[in-house]
């Protein structure tokens, strides 16, 4: 589902987007992707893939600090949820694989969730 080659076909189409102040590529190569959506200077998704260790995160930082993340680590899932960003839920939910653009909705949810939109 995810792959360096897919988010990096996202990002780009998101560069129009108008939700995100910018788009930064920190890492790119053909194994791995890093990248930052920022809403505001303080607000971002950063974004991990690399491929050869099939290791994929996603993260919603603010201030400085996760506030929601869903990671993978060799085909595994878990998630770390907004009311508890430190642990780890690997509950059937925490453990559902997403996507990246799945991924951006729910961090729209959080955001609203939380009145940062």
């Amino acid at each position: 589902m995810n792959s360096v080659h897919s988010i990096h076909e996202e990002l780009m189409k998101l560069r129009s987007d108008p939700g995100f102040l910018r788009i930064e590529v920190l890492d790119h190569t053909r194994h791995i992707i890093k990248a930052r959506l920022y809403f505001d200077s303080d607000l971002f998704i950063q974004v991990y893939r690399n491929d050869k260790t099939d290791v994929t995160n996603f993260l919603l930082m603010y201030g400085g600090r996760r506030i929601y993340a869903r990671d993978e680590k060799w085909s595994v899932w878990h998630r770390h949820p907004v009311d508890r960003p430190d642990s780890h839920d690997f509950s059937p939910e925490g453990q559902r694989e997403v996507g990246f653009r799945e991924f951006i909705v729910e961090v729209y949810a959080v955001l609203e969730g939380l009145s940062l939109l």
